[in-house]
């Protein structure tokens, strides 16, 4: 299969026009968080609308789609807000369908004999109690293991001390990740992370190949958001990024070995 991860979008209606242009390209698009921006004018509502009309268009093309939450996708909610932890991404049930995966599922996509199992996670706010996402990890664990096929998680944030987080992320996703290891990692959260020193857009933890696509500080109008193709069959990933330094989009690519 060959899949394009992008993420923190951020309400960028361009960077969405671009993914449908180019969807038919790929046999699964995952935007892993941050679909929304708290911080945009127009309000989450207005941005929530657009996103489902984005998903509608991409139910017309046929072109599957997996989905979490980030840090700014709760709904009316100011991400630095007082109320943060009574937050919820519950909006995303509204998009969910037989070609939508959403927080909380755990999805078979492909064809037979090329198949990947895709689990999407929820972003925490501060409510959302470690056994609940336990169990979403254990289940999506239990049926890679009974189906015997690839599995990817989308988890906004990165894990802790990782080559994609730094020395921020997830301590939670960090232990998961050690116990009962997926085959994928697709994460975002940290913009900048792929662009520093000691920075990647790709990290392996054991077993597990971790992505983290990044975003630019500013990237102009009408440009593709970062993004990692992932393909499944050749296990090659290439990162597609906006280089500030040249003002033009590079590609790096990374053979994922065994």
């Amino acid at each position: 299969m060959k899949l394009l991860l992008t993420s923190d979008l951020h309400g960028r209606r361009d960077q969405y026009r671009w993914i449908l242009e180019h969807a038919c390209e790929f046999d699964l698009v995952c935007i892993v968080g941050d679909l929304l921006d708290a911080f945009d004018e127009r309000g989450t509502s207005k941005q929530i609308q657009e996103v489902i009309q984005f998903v509608d268009e991409m139910k017309r093309l046929s072109v599957p789609l997996a989905l979490c939450s980030g840090n700014h996708d709760a709904e009316d909610i100011h991400p630095h807000a007082c109320a943060y932890s009574t937050a919820t991404a519950n909006w995303l049930e509204t998009v969910a369908g037989e070609s939508v995966a959403i927080d909380g599922q755990s999805r078979l996509f492909g064809p037979v004999g090329d198949r990947l199992l895709v689990t999407c996670l929820p972003y925490d706010y501060g409510h959302l109690d470690s056994q609940s996402l336990d169990e979403m990890w254990a289940e999506g664990f239990s049926h890679h293991r009974m189906l015997n096929v690839p599995w990817l998680v989308l988890h906004h944030e990165p894990p802790m001390n990782s080559l994609i987080g730094g020395d921020y992320g997830s301590l939670w996703l960090s232990e998961r990740v050690a116990m009962q290891p997926c085959r994928y990692l697709a994460c975002g959260h940290m913009h900048s992370r792929p662009y520093e020193a000691d920075g990647h857009w790709a990290d392996r933890i054991d077993s597990t190949w971790c992505f983290n696509p990044g975003r630019p500080e500013a990237s102009p109008i009408g440009m593709a958001p970062n993004y990692v193709v992932l393909d499944t069959s050749t296990r090659i990933a290439s990162w597609n990024f906006w280089d500030e330094s040249t003002a033009q989009f590079q590609t790096q690519t990374l053979q994922l070995n065994e």
